[in-house]
């Protein structure tokens, strides 16, 4: 199932593909012919993992794509009209959302012709600008993602699928590498998504106070996404490896030192995940089709039987089932 970093990456190369990357300075004027704009949809079924909003969709017609962001493993599109100075004042043309889920198996592609339909492609996009059209195909052989529509005047507040959702792992100006087209409307759109904020002491101080009255084991706790989000059960197999936890200990056993290297861990593995393009054990692709290199780099996930890789540890990676999801861990150096 794609993680925080599968998507991520998914939403990376949209930016990239799509031209959302270029950056004008505060204030400039922007020729809203430069922002993509929905010129048509094609559906190959009417459901997936829930019935698609088709409607709604095609409602779209006509509308800029503002931006790309995401929640957690969500993918975010804003849709609307085309502002002629971009900046925080771009919000006020924002009039639907368009969210997301890839599921088990979808992928997301952009195309510049008309996609030769395969099996398990189940919808299109054409958007369109002045000089050049893009095809955003989506397939998915689960059929477990889902997408759904949103308009701007129902996100305000709390809103219910992302409301008991953690913190991100790693602050959303910190590992962004390519800019959308306005890191200030980026983060003022992040910021309708109920996207809680670390405390002063960051993530450490975080994990460490939410994790005092937690009698599950550790890593069914972080995979609750409650306390941090989008570790999924690849990176939250390697963050306790890298950081010397057992999954099997209580939550609330964690010395504040240990939620500091729990934290630090999180984050350089998330980072490197992301850097690496993701994982592909089988179906993840990105929006050019490339898998994710991630797997070369795997230190416990998928290594049963094997040596551990931590200096000085004579043990070997065990494969478990903890909670009805595998889990890699070394006995010796995890505890």
């Amino acid at each position: 199932m794609p993680e925080l970093p599968e998507v991520e990456t998914v939403r990376r190369g949209l930016v990239t593909a799509l031209g959302l990357g270029l950056r004008p300075t505060g204030g400039e004027e922007l020729d809203g012919s430069s922002l993509p704009r929905v010129e048509e949809w094609h559906f190959c079924r009417e459901t997936l993992r829930y019935p698609l909003p088709i409607d709604r969709l095609r409602a779209l017609e006509g509308r800029r794509l503002l931006a790309v962001e995401r929640r957690s493993k969500y993918l975010l599109l804003y849709f609307g009209t085309a502002p002629s100075v971009w900046g925080e004042s771009a919000l006020a043309h924002v009039t639907a959302r368009v969210l997301i889920h890839l599921g088990m198996t979808g992928v997301l592609r952009v195309l510049r012709q008309v996609p030769e339909l395969a099996k398990h492609d189940h919808l299109w996009l054409r958007l369109g600008t002045e000089n050049r059209d893009f095809y955003l195909l989506y397939n998915d052989v689960r059929r477990f993602g889902f997408w759904d529509i949103q308009a701007w005047e129902e996100l305000s507040g709390e809103e219910a699928q992302f409301s008991r959702t953690g913190p991100e792992p790693i602050p959303l100006e910190v590992y962004r590498e390519q800019a959308p087209l306005s890191l200030a409307l980026s983060l003022a759109i992040s910021g309708t998504s109920s996207r809680p904020a670390l405390p002063g002491d960051g993530l450490a101080g975080h994990l460490y106070r939410a994790s005092r009255k937690v009698g599950r084991e550790l890593k069914s706790w972080l995979l609750e996404g409650k306390a941090v989000c989008g570790v999924g059960n690849i990176y939250c197999s390697e963050s306790l490896w890298l950081a010397g936890l057992s999954p099997y200990r209580k939550a609330h056993s964690l010395a504040e030192s240990e939620a500091g290297d729990l934290a630090v861990a999180v984050q350089q593995t998330i980072s490197a995940a992301i850097k690496a393009g993701g994982t592909t054990l089988k179906d993840f692709r990105s929006t050019d089709g490339k898998p994710g290199y991630f797997r070369q780099e795997l230190k416990a996930y998928g290594r049963a039987g094997e040596p551990c890789l931590r200096a000085n540890c004579t043990g070997r990676i065990e494969r478990k089932m903890q909670a009805q999801r595998a889990t890699f861990c070394c006995p010796i150096c995890q505890n």
